[in-house]
């Protein structure tokens, strides 16, 4: 496995922590999934921090505590960026594409 892999199996998103507790995978789409681990892997490198504590809670994200971090953020459209790509809603991830300009 390479280290990109293995970087986004580290940070799994919402949805896929649910799909791993209830095996239902309907309304999983691994392109937004990887797209939360992207943002998280992104958040981790801005305050050089891991962000495993971020999973404390019976293996869910902690939304305050994303939401501190990202207060961290000094680049106003780097910080939009990185909230809309771990935004809880996988549909509205893809946003970051507008964001960014990308």
């Amino acid at each position: 496995m390479d280290n990109m892999t293995q970087l986004l199996l580290s940070y799994p998103s919402p949805e896929k922590l649910s799909c791993a507790y209830t095996y239902k995978i309907d309304d999983y789409n691994e392109f937004y999934s990887n797209l939360f681990s992207v943002g998280m892997i992104a958040m981790e490198i801005s305050s050089m921090d891991f962000v495993d504590k971020i999973y404390a809670r019976k293996k869910e994200v902690d939304y305050p505590e994303v939401a501190r971090r990202l207060r961290g953020f000094k680049d106003e459209k780097l910080r939009r960026g990185v909230q809309c790509l771990l935004d809880i809603n996988p549909n509205e991830r893809k946003r970051v594409y507008q964001i960014w300009g990308i």
